[in-house]
């Protein structure tokens, strides 16, 4: 029997978040999906980018809040704490504001 582990998605090491750099840990992957924790600390997409993944994405926000929007879209999605969205696969999505210290789950799947 492998070791049980019990860890905290709110735990992290403080020199792994900066203002140039989010964080990002895959939790667990296996070759039909991923589940990923991701630590903004009031990063924003770059001008003129578009993120695009070739799976589809659930995407919780655990802590803080968030402003994403989507390519063809004139709205502005503002995610809470709590909020859950899905992002099909290949549309183009930015995210246009993350407070400091949000904590994102996210999984990806086929």
């Amino acid at each position: 029997m492998n070791k049980i582990s019990i860890n905290n998605i709110f735990s992290y090491n403080k020199n792994d978040i900066t203002q140039e750099n989010e964080f990002f840990e895959n939790l667990l992957k296996e070759k039909s999906f991923k589940i990923e924790r991701i630590i903004s600390n009031g990063q924003q997409t770059a001008p003129n980018i578009w993120l695009e993944e070739n799976t589809n994405e659930f995407v919780l926000l655990l802590e803080g809040n968030s402003k994403l929007k989507f390519y063809g879209d004139n709205d502005l999605y503002n995610l809470n704490k709590g909020d859950w969205l899905i992002i099909p696969k290949n549309t183009k999505h930015r995210v246009e504001f993350t407070d400091k210290l949000t904590f994102w789950l996210t999984v990806h799947y086929e």
